[in-house]
């Protein structure tokens, strides 16, 4: 869905790949966009497709992990997303460190 919405002109606000998690890890993953589209963005459809490309590729490695720690990665999703979120209110810059891009 969130690339579907970058290809009508909505950018990432914080990067897909946050975070010390490997492909493999990503059982939850929330996405930040702007609330209005403009143009293409060409930065957040590059970071887009590698992140989908990055989780296609651990499917099949994720899958002979237990899922017993589930509510583990919500809760590091919840932690990480509520730190960019402060941060994107804060107006800070994007950084991969901390996976946000301010200004919006």
């Amino acid at each position: 869905m969130a690339r579907n919405l970058i290809h009508q002109g909505y950018r990432l606000l914080n990067h897909p790949k946050y975070g010390n998690l490997q492909p493999v890890q990503w059982y939850y993953r929330t996405l930040i966009l702007t609330s209005k589209p403009c143009s293409l963005d060409l930065q957040s459809l590059n970071l887009i497709e590698e992140s989908i490309h990055g989780f296609s590729s651990a499917k099949d490695a994720r899958l002979l992990q237990t899922t017993d720690h589930g509510l583990d990665y919500q809760l590091i999703d919840y932690d990480i997303v509520s730190k960019a979120l402060l941060s994107l209110d804060r107006g800070e810059n994007f950084s991969e460190q901390d996976g946000v891009r301010g200004g919006e």
